[in-house]
């Protein structure tokens, strides 16, 4: 049998002869070339897809590395030119032609990092096996101040073998820094209620002693000069007591007798309790839904954390002004806590107080949670009211979140988590009859932050 194929226009015969395959005539060298072609071919697109898979490997890299490094620099050392690539000026809002010359760059590094920011770099120049690294803050078109690490080392030498050339790399840290700052807050927010709590039992222990042999002198005096002196040692010491109950209140060690509550109506009930320390010249607006919000929380310490609150934004729209208070249930994405720091998402009862009043300097949000901290007047207040709020929020796994602007007022939000109706009556029911309610792990008290 006979095959006859066309391969590039040449006529390949073939003779199978006792089940063997024979070429006939110059056919096997045009069979061999077409192997070859063949193999080459292969070979070819292997290559290829090697080159394309290494292609993306070197783009997916530089993309990465672009991300991580903001901006290449170079500086000739010895004409002073400096240049760079990168979107500097996009980061720092400045004109994207601007002119970015060594002035320019010390004018725009913050007065107080500049003489570490001078010494990294002459400890380099001096002696190359000291690496040039440096964090520094720098300042935008809008005229705050934003991290940056600024690395470089010596990359070339003239013909007498003087310096030349140094170039490097500035990486923006601010999302590093606000990582760092939100962590040391949380630890030190931490270890002051542990402080707190400690310092204020043993306080109220030696408390407890003096009012108690207070009201025995009170009760066998009978001198009306001595009983002056006695009540005035005995008012004192309730207001001793009142602030060492708010810190134990802030350091979350003070039982508290917790119950499933509709929060909307303790909001109204507890609203009504502070239009009693408001003076007439003080609006105050409510807003609230048409369900009942149910949480879980006590009544008392609610009562509590809402007068704190409108007591501040009395003092900060001095005593004249609109009062905002709004219940709401929403489903947050991940947030950050304003007071512990941590972060928080989910279905939450937000309840919202907002003043008209001066509002709150930026410089000092991370103070405001601290205990004794107060911007008012000597002897106008103590400084407890957002530290109770902070200690009483959190053991109901609740959260803050504060905003504010310069004379126009302030926002402070409460999160409390979100109960169920059908859960919350279970639970009412359960615990009217004694019976343990399931699935109660998230109950006050089981996460302290």
């Amino acid at each position: 049998m006979r095959y006859t194929y066309q391969l590039a226009g040449i006529a390949i015969a073939s003779v199978l002869i006792g089940g063997s395959i024979i070429f006939t005539g110059q056919t096997v060298w045009t069979v061999i070339l077409a192997c070859l072609l063949m193999t080459i071919t292969l070979v070819l697109i292997a290559y290829i897809d090697t080159l394309l898979e290494a292609k993306t490997k070197v783009e997916w890299l530089s993309t990465t590395l672009q991300a991580a490094v903001t901006l290449h620099w170079q500086w000739d050392l010895k004409s002073g030119v400096f240049t760079y690539k990168g979107p500097l000026p996009q980061l720092l809002g400045y004109p994207a032609d601007l002119n970015i010359d060594t002035a320019f760059w010390q004018k725009i590094i913050h007065p107080v990092d500049r003489p570490l920011q001078k010494y990294q770099l002459l400890r380099h120049l001096e002696d190359e096996t000291q690496p040039y690294y440096c964090e520094y803050r720098m300042q935008d078109h809008a005229g705050k101040y934003q991290w940056f690490a600024g690395r470089g080392k010596i990359i070339s030498r003239d013909k007498t073998g003087g310096r030349r050339f140094m170039a490097g790399n500035i990486e923006h840290i601010q999302p590093r820094k606000d990582l760092e700052e939100s962590l040391i807050q949380a630890h030190k927010m931490e270890a002051l209620g542990q402080l707190t709590g400690g310092i204020a039992h043993d306080f109220n222990n030696i408390l407890a002693s003096l009012l108690g042999y207070t009201e025995l002198a009170l009760d066998t005096s009978q001198d009306n000069q001595q009983r002056v002196y006695l009540q005035e040692i005995h008012q004192s010491g309730h207001r001793a007591r009142t602030i060492i109950r708010q810190l134990l209140d802030f350091s979350k060690t003070t039982k508290s007798d917790t119950q499933i509550v509709k929060l909307k109506q303790e909001t109204i009930d507890a609203v009504h309790m502070l239009r009693a320390s408001l003076p007439g010249s003080i609006t105050i607006d409510e807003i609230y839904p048409n369900d009942e919000c149910f949480t879980r929380l006590d009544p008392n310490q609610f009562q509590r954390i809402l007068l704190n609150l409108g007591i501040n934004a009395r003092d900060a729209m001095s005593a004249r002004g609109v009062l905002s208070i709004s219940l709401a249930t929403t489903t947050q994405l991940t947030q950050q806590c304003t007071s512990c720091q941590q972060p928080f998402e989910g279905k939450h009862h937000s309840l919202q107080i907002s003043d008209n009043g001066e509002g709150i300097q930026q410089e000092i949000d991370h103070k405001l949670f601290e205990p004794f901290f107060t911007t008012k007047a000597f002897g106008k207040g103590t400084g407890m009211g957002l530290s109770v709020v902070h200690g009483i929020v959190h053991d109901y796994n609740g959260h803050i979140i504060i905003s504010s602007t310069m004379h126009e007022g302030t926002t402070v939000t409460l999160y409390f988590p979100c109960l169920g109706q059908e859960k919350a009556q279970l639970e009412v029911l359960a615990n009217r009859f004694s019976i343990p309610a399931a699935n109660n792990n998230n109950a006050p008290g089981a996460t302290k932050h």
